[in-house]
């Protein structure tokens, strides 16, 4: 504990929390005494969970893409990389794996291939399942959108290829995961691309709802 009180001036301290065991994360004791009200069991009566789910973790990031000045003015973003790509690759998991649940319950892919990809984090895989789908359904649809959706799927599958590179600082095998990190990004640049991928997947999504 004096390591920790040693990283922060006096001044600093006494702006500090800590822990109060009047404070619990998950009840509360008065409703009206909330200060950010936030109900969660509202996803009960989606009937489309991992959508909601996709567009939450995506919003999450933006806030965090957007709003990251807000923070310590000691904080730079540098270390909001590995967090929000994070977020926004899951975020994208979840709208593929949603894409792929509609299509194996509509039987129009094999449901072995399905239950496999289902189970795993790979991009690709999931990709390739619904790829068929979406072209054979836009026969008038442009196939440079395809294709550009494909690069930016492509760019997360590099960046994190089993979706585990963005959560921990070390690997199963003891690598150091941010080696492979790019210089230096743009995360207004990562933000517009997801976002467009976003926008693509969930339209062709709700094309097959319909």
């Amino acid at each position: 504990m004096t390591g920790l009180m040693n990283e922060f001036n006096p001044n600093e301290l006494a702006a500090i929390s800590w822990p109060d065991k009047r404070i619990r994360i998950q009840n509360v004791a008065n409703i009206n005494s909330m200060e950010i009200p936030c109900f969660p069991s509202f996803i009960k009566n989606s009937s489309c969970a991992n959508e909601v789910l996709s567009r939450a973790f995506k919003r999450t990031a933006d806030i965090a893409v957007f709003h990251h000045d807000k923070d310590s003015p000691r904080l730079h973003p540098d270390s909001l990389y590995m967090p929000i790509m994070y977020l926004y690759r899951h975020s994208i998991e979840l709208l593929l794996k949603e894409f792929v649940f509609q299509l194996k319950q509509l039987r129009l892919i094999n449901q072995k291939d399905a239950d496999s990809a289902l189970d795993l984090h790979n991009l690709h895989k999931l990709w390739n399942l619904i790829k068929p789908t979406i072209i054979s359904s836009n026969p008038k649809g442009n196939p440079k959108i395809v294709s550009n959706a494909e690069l930016i799927l492509q760019d997360l599958h590099i960046a994190d290829n089993n979706g585990q590179l963005f959560r921990y600082a070390t690997g199963k095998g003891g690598s150091v995961t941010s080696n492979d990190y790019p210089d230096f990004v743009d995360l207004k640049q990562i933000h517009d691309g997801i976002s467009a991928l976003h926008n693509f997947l969930s339209g062709c999504l709700n094309q097959i709802d319909q």
